[in-house]
């Protein structure tokens, strides 16, 4: 056996080496089986404290399992909500942007109930617009008011379920923090946009003591409070 470019073992001292190791862990056991009942002895953390851990370092995906959960409770009555509110303050800034380039085709991610497709397809009726959401009620939503030629469709953003450069322009507004896996989502957008294309990103922002109160508590919080998400 050969290991890199200079060192070889034989396969007689691998043998040896085997059971060197062998011999080895059997000594070890009482030391192993000791650090388990220590392990075992310690204290089980807090609810809360533990979700948080495994939220934030194991389980990222259940944030999608939360957020859908949330977004299909609120979803009948969505437009009338305070989130909506805030979200519709963008649409100016969002009218601005495509303005400033021609768009044959694009993908609104995180579409909710369709309220910027139905702002969109108002002003751009030429253009062909295609909304993606995770929560399969919104969805549902959508389909009652906006026209048939908008595609809808239930999907995860950070997978997006399209072929490469596909669309002129990836939007996305006031989703992305919903997002476990932001590079995910960026390498996605990438590949379905087509070449020149342009992702329009618009979200929630602040100073870094309010984004870490965010992120490390009320967030992990609500998760936990009540199996939702934000």
């Amino acid at each position: 056996m050969r290991i890199g470019k200079d060192i070889m073992i034989s396969r007689r001292t691998l043998w040896r080496l085997k059971w060197w190791v062998i011999g080895k862990a059997q000594t070890l056991k009482p030391l192993v089986r000791r650090i388990r009942e220590i392990i075992r002895g310690i204290p089980k953390l807090p609810g809360f404290l533990a979700h948080t851990l495994s939220i934030h370092f194991l389980h990222r995906e259940q944030y999608k399992a939360y957020s859908r959960l949330q977004f299909d409770k609120e979803a009948a009555a969505y437009d009338e909500g305070e989130s909506f509110s805030m979200v519709r303050e963008d649409y100016p800034d969002i009218l601005r942007e495509l303005k400033k380039e021609p768009f044959g085709s694009l993908l609104d991610c995180g579409c909710g109930t369709g309220a910027v497709l139905a702002l969109l397809h108002k002003r751009f009726p030429d253009r062909s617009c295609t909304g993606i959401d995770l929560s399969e009620q919104m969805i549902e939503v959508a389909r009652k008011t906006l026209p048939a030629d908008v595609k809808l469709l239930v999907g995860d953003c950070e997978n997006l379920p399209f072929p490469e450069n596909s669309f002129d322009v990836v939007l996305c507004s006031h989703s992305f923090h919903h997002y476990p896996h932001p590079q995910r989502f960026f390498d996605s957008a990438h590949r379905v946009l087509k070449p020149g294309g342009r992702l329009i990103l618009r979200d929630n922002t602040g100073a870094l003591p309010y984004l870490l109160y965010n992120n490390l508590w009320m967030i992990p919080y609500i998760n936990w409070k009540h199996r939702s998400g934000t």
